[in-house]
């Protein structure tokens, strides 16, 4: 790797790490707004409700890739906030997903993939506050992660845009 490169991935890694801090601040504030209440005081409707607790489940077990995307719109949009990264439609969503790759277990395998501690509701948005839970990758082990996933639906109670505020552990990307 050149000087230049190395460089890149340092300020890289060090966006990373700032921006893991600004999630978990994130995570903070909406609770002291309101949002960290098991729901918001909003009710949504039905069909989205649903669609919410569809997206749960589906993420929580991790086996369903297909069954996954199929929540997105055909044209959904996936934005890593933390990566910088755009993913547009469902092919692009499963790719980045990739559930089936070899390397992924969880620290407890009877435990759910993510834990959501509360959703709140405004109109066609959901906004999901957990942590992943713990995991190791390629052998190595990482502890849980906070998360703000932010969806909004569309009238058919599809995904449209998903954009995450993954709290990533330090090492996962970069070199600890």
């Amino acid at each position: 790797m050149s000087r230049g490169e190395r460089a890149r991935a340092r300020v890289f890694c060090d966006t990373v790490a700032t921006m893991g801090k600004f999630a978990a601040t994130l995570g903070v504030l909406l609770t002291i707004t309101g949002c960290g209440h098991a729901r918001s005081h909003q009710r949504p409707p039905p069909a989205l409700a649903a669609a919410v607790e569809r997206y749960i489940e589906v993420y929580a077990a991790r086996q369903d890739l297909t069954g996954f995307v199929e929540l997105f719109a055909p044209d959904g949009v996936l934005v890593d906030v933390m990566l910088r990264q755009r993913f547009e439609g469902r092919k692009a969503i499963a790719d980045f997903y990739a559930w089936d790759a070899p390397g992924f277990a969880l620290a407890d395998p009877a435990a759910p993939v993510i834990v959501v501690e509360s959703v709140a509701y405004t109109e066609n948005i959901a906004t999901l506050r957990g942590h992943f839970s713990a995991f190791s990758w390629q052998g190595t082990a990482y502890p849980a992660s906070p998360f703000v996933i932010r969806l909004r639906y569309s009238q058919a109670a599809q995904i449209v845009e998903q954009e995450d505020w993954i709290a990533y552990p330090r090492g996962l990307l970069c070199e600890p």
